[in-house]
């Protein structure tokens, strides 16, 4: 079997192109199919396919589980967790996939795109919830809630006053 030897364990070396690593840092987890095997060991640009080109460093043990149609896709640990890289070792029908190799990537697929987009999806409610907090502050200020509402009934009083006389 190939890779490398580090602190007497056996590795293996793997990678995938990605468009957008944001949040995947080097030590970052790597699982396959659910199961802790490795690391992220480098993230660089690759200027040839003007993509982002992760390394994944994966004990040897776990090669056999690789096959050529395994594929990759970055997760996140729960709503607000850690990004990870999440690996689908592939159907046992293919052969094993080799030291070195590019292992495709699923993106945008899933639940962890759920959990992207639901994390989005929080920080705009946050956003929204700010906001209201400073338009209710303001308004409790020197009565000006009661200073509002009664301008409003008011108006609403005009309006149909108003419509009354134009039947």
């Amino acid at each position: 079997v190939g890779g490398s030897r580090i602190l007497g364990f056996s590795k293996n070396t793997y990678y995938f192109r990605t468009s957008d690593a944001d949040g995947l840092v080097i030590g970052s987890k790597v699982k396959l199919d659910g199961i802790r095997v490795g690391t992220v060991n480098a993230i660089s640009p690759d200027l040839e396919t003007k993509n982002i080109r992760v390394k994944l460093i994966i004990s040897s043990e776990f090669s056999e589980w690789l096959r050529k149609d395994a594929t990759v896709e970055m997760a996140t640990q729960g709503l607000l967790g850690d990004k990870f890289v999440s690996i689908h070792g592939g159907s046992h029908d293919n052969a094993t996939l080799k030291d070195q190799s590019e292992i495709r990537l699923l993106e945008g697929q899933g639940i962890n795109k759920f959990l992207s987009d639901g994390e989005k999806l929080l920080q705009s409610v946050n956003r929204i919830a700010t906001g209201l907090e400073r338009i209710i502050a303001s308004l409790e200020k020197d009565g000006r809630a009661d200073a509002l509402f009664s301008g409003l009934a008011g108006t609403a009083k005009n309006l149909n006053d108003v419509s009354k006389n134009l039947r």
